[in-house]
């Protein structure tokens, strides 16, 4: 059996560790498969995917084109519809058929958290904070959800794309100096946090019970919430999280997750989790 090719888009992609995973995952279960990462913005988007439809068995998509690429899809499924934003795209007969698998990765890096009647603040309005609320109305039922975005119009079309999945939720547009009361969980999902830099001031965790950072190296955004007495979670659970069940869809195979956190442990990936 040939090779089968398989790729990353989006931009920055050249420390993304999503290589290094499909990469192992193919070794360890015996395929014929290779994986790249390819920069790509807007303007470039249109060739690449027209590229990869006809020399690629599929593709993962990363910001900034989750949203854009959905337009490309052929078939979508039910969660790309309800999300507004795809992160896989396997192709068929040059056919793309559009996943989201973020919001599962999500899922199962928070765990057995306890949300349920709870606040929870989304730094962010892309497509990574719409697959973290997906996750969140799907699989438990918090209270409240706010969502905090440089752009007040983007956080409020996100609102308005889920009111009809929140019966039970208030789903709000928030500043930083809104927020009061106490929070079960905050997640930061925008590419703007790194280990210099940091979208919120130290003392915006003072009533914070878990930091999630969808980055995944050990940011100012969780060293802030470490010094502030919160619980951190990073974001390498949610990635191979999401990537396993990726590799899945592309294969039809079980991912090796253990042995994938193995080698990137190795690598020196950071984790940051502290939530069992």
């Amino acid at each position: 059996m040939a090779s089968q090719k398989y790729a990353l888009i989006g931009s920055p992609v050249s420390r993304s560790l999503s290589p290094l995973i499909y990469n192992t995952a193919f070794a360890f279960t015996n395929l014929q498969g290779s994986y790249e990462a390819l920069e790509v913005s807007g303007s470039t988007l249109e060739d690449v995917i027209s590229r990869l439809r006809m020399g690629y068995a599929g593709f993962n998509v990363t910001a900034p084109v989750k949203e854009r690429t959905v337009d490309f899809l052929d078939e979508a499924s039910d969660e790309v519809n309800a999300i507004g934003a795809v992160n896989t795209v396997r192709i068929t007969d040059s056919r793309l058929h559009g996943f989201n698998t973020d919001w599962i990765g999500f899922s199962h890096a928070i765990g057995n958290a306890e949300l349920d009647g709870k606040s929870v603040i989304i730094l962010g309005a892309g497509g990574s904070a719409k697959a973290v609320v997906y996750a969140l109305l799907r699989q438990h039922r918090p209270r409240r959800i706010q969502i905090m975005n440089r752009t007040r119009a983007r956080a409020e079309q996100l609102i308005r794309g889920f009111q009809k999945l929140a019966p039970c939720t208030a789903l709000e547009n928030v500043s930083q100096r809104d927020v009061k009361e106490e929070i079960a969980l905050v997640v930061q999902t925008t590419s703007a946090s790194t280990p210099e830099y940091s979208p919120v001031e130290v003392n915006f965790f003072k009533n914070i019970g878990i930091a999630f950072d969808l980055v995944y190296e050990d940011t100012l955004f969780l060293r802030q919430a470490r010094s502030a007495g919160c619980r951190t979670v990073g974001g390498l659970r949610m990635l191979v999280g999401q990537a396993a069940e990726a590799f899945r869809i592309y294969t039809g195979m079980p991912c090796p997750e253990e042995a994938v956190l193995s080698v990137l442990v190795k690598a020196k990936a950071y984790d940051g989790t502290y939530i069992q």
